[in-house]
């Protein structure tokens, strides 16, 4: 019989990383990078920190009065979420 490898996952360092300033840093930027492709403030494509969870990071990218049309319309968030980076 084969010998199992087994995991053991650091619970702590998972919440260190959730909570890092660093990585929220990193989410606004990648939202800003969507909502700057999809037309930026102008538009009405809006970047906020999504902190509704404690000890949790986050970003949104709203979508307000014409953009809210656009990406109803052309579904220009989902197309531009490539430009937030990632694989």
């Amino acid at each position: 019989m084969a010998k199992r490898n087994h995991v053991k996952f650091n619970v702590k360092g998972f919440q260190a990383l959730r909570e890092d300033p660093k990585v929220q840093a990193d989410l606004v930027a990648r939202a800003r990078k969507i909502s700057d492709a999809s037309g930026g403030e102008d538009m009405g494509y809006l970047v906020r920190d999504n902190l509704a969870r404690e000890g949790r990071s986050g970003a949104s990218v709203i979508a307000i009065g014409h953009a809210a049309n656009h990406n109803r319309k052309y579904q220009t968030l989902i197309r531009n979420l490539q430009e937030g980076g990632g694989p």
